[in-house]
């Protein structure tokens, strides 16, 4: 199984957690893991995309701009989707 864990937003790092042992994956597991850098007072805003499958990573299909409280996702095909963050999480 591969995991894809992609930062689109907000983020300012990512790692890899390794572990072997204990775990129902098998023997030797690891997961994508991302970090970000808050400043006390501002809002922000993160987004990734999350894929799991079975074979080998591919690129991202999308890619994000946000403006105050809009987020405009714009796919490869060329289809364009607009969330205003404050209706969704109100």
């Amino acid at each position: 199984m591969t995991v894809d864990l992609v930062p689109l937003h907000g983020w300012t790092g990512s790692g890899v957690a390794r572990y072997r042992g204990d775990n129902a994956f098998g023997e030797h597991s690891a997961t994508p893991y991302l970090t970000a850098e808050v400043v006390p007072g501002l809002p922000t805003v993160f987004a990734s995309v999350h894929r799991l499958g079975r074979t080998a990573v591919a690129p991202v299909p999308v890619s994000v701009v946000v403006t105050g409280e809009c987020l405009v996702a714009s796919w490869e095909d060329g289809r364009s989707d607009e969330f205003v963050l404050g209706e969704l999480f109100d």
